[in-house]
């Protein structure tokens, strides 16, 4: 979190809060239709794979904007392939609590892993419904449990800063830190975008 600022703005969509099934859905199809169609552009344009694309995912300014634990957070669009409510998850044995299982998504089976508990921050209650993205890297995909799905968010880059993590951090800031490509600030509210890349070639992740 070296590098000089950069500018950018959070500017939420009309989904921003998720509260309903059907509100849901409509943002589900809304991310699917916008996935395929930069993910079609791209391979057509550049015939990149999908590691380079997530490279270039800032000039995308499209993110999808959730929370953890109150923390507001954001991954590229590029870089994610499913959301919607969490499915039924398989416990495995012998595995890190952080490792919730296993869960047939359209037919394929993919790994459900709790942020938090990799993270290392407190057991918290619950999530009466708790809902999912898939992320993925060249290697991999993972399910992300997260509390809630707040809707797309564009990143403008030529209308307030993009910053590096405050001074103030929390001790739940500091455990994100390491897999954090950038920070927004907007409103005094605080948007730390998520480097997919960085979180799933994590050694621990890699390893289970």
């Amino acid at each position: 979190m070296e590098e000089p600022a950069e500018n950018i703005q959070t500017q939420p969509s009309q989904s921003e809060n998720i509260s309903s099934k059907s509100e849901l859905m409509e943002l589900v199809t809304r991310i699917e239709g916008e996935i395929e169609r930069r993910t079609s552009a791209d391979y057509a344009q550049t015939g990149k794979d999908i590691g380079t694309i997530e490279s270039t995912v800032f000039a995308e300014k499209q993110y999808i904007k959730f929370s953890l634990a109150d923390i507001s957070l954001a991954v590229s669009i590029t870089s994610a392939l499913e959301i919607g409510r969490l499915p039924d998850v398989t416990p495995l044995p012998n595995l890190p609590g952080w490792i919730l299982g296993i869960s047939n998504v359209r037919g394929e089976i993919v790994s459900i892993i709790d942020p938090k508990g990799f993270f290392g921050w407190p057991r918290q209650k619950k999530i009466r419904q708790p809902q999912f993205i898939i992320v993925q890297n060249q290697e991999m995909k993972v399910g992300l449990l997260v509390d809630r799905i707040a809707g797309i968010v564009s990143l403008n880059a030529n209308e307030t800063d993009i910053q590096d993590p405050p001074i103030d951090k929390t001790d739940l800031e500091l455990a994100l830190e390491p897999y954090i490509s950038d920070v927004s600030i907007s409103s005094g509210k605080r948007l730390y975008v998520i480097d997919v890349l960085k979180l799933l070639s994590d050694p621990r992740i890699k390893r289970e």
